[in-house]
């Protein structure tokens, strides 16, 4: 005889608040890093348990719960990222991303087991980006994925990751040159 279906449904829910649980850092720092902005980042993250919750049932195994939750963060972040630009809104103004990115990533560090401190001019040549090569840049060298979990988040082939990562760290360089010349960085790379 099997088990009531509202016993099923109470399993189906404590298995996924101990996954959410587990997770939210992590989902929090990457939708952080995609909309720059603490409270957009809760939005993303409420976003992206509701959809998980609701596509649960598709979940393959708990190993692949932190790429899962990841992805779904990046396609929701994606979708309303596309909105946003065919309504025409600018969507983050950029003389506002260092001092937002600031505040948001030390009270981040604060809950990570990793910090991340990175300082404000770095953080804002980062941000700025085109969203394909950041996303690659914050999963792979900000620590937070291997080359193969980000394939699996961004959806692509590992070396989609790793040409996009490249690129992204070009684009960097040439940012943050003078930056780098200025603070002794430049002669220890």
């Amino acid at each position: 005889m099997g088990c009531p279906a509202s016993t099923t449904q109470a399993v189906r829910n404590n298995a996924f608040a101990e996954l959410a649980t587990r997770f939210y850092s992590d989902v929090f720092r990457h939708s952080l890093r995609l909309t720059r902005h603490v409270q957009d980042a809760e939005d993303l993250c409420q976003e992206t348990f509701l959809r998980g919750f609701v596509r649960f049932g598709d979940l393959e195994s708990a190993d692949s719960a932190r790429p899962w939750l990841l992805r779904i963060a990046t396609n929701a972040f994606i979708g309303l990222y596309r909105r946003a630009r065919r309504r025409g809104e600018e969507i983050w103004a950029p003389e506002d991303v260092v001092e937002r990115a600031d505040g948001a990533v030390s009270a981040v560090a604060q809950e990570s087991p990793a910090p991340i401190l990175v300082h404000g001019e770095v953080m804002a040549a980062v941000e700025s980006l085109p969203v394909a090569f950041r996303e690659a840049v914050t999963l792979v060298d900000m620590g937070e994925t291997s080359y193969e979990e980000a394939a699996t988040i961004l959806s692509c082939p590992i070396g989609t990751v790793m040409s996009r990562l490249s690129r992204g760290r070009t684009m960097l360089r040439g940012r943050l040159g003078r930056y780098a010349a200025e603070t002794g960085w430049a002669a220890a790379a």
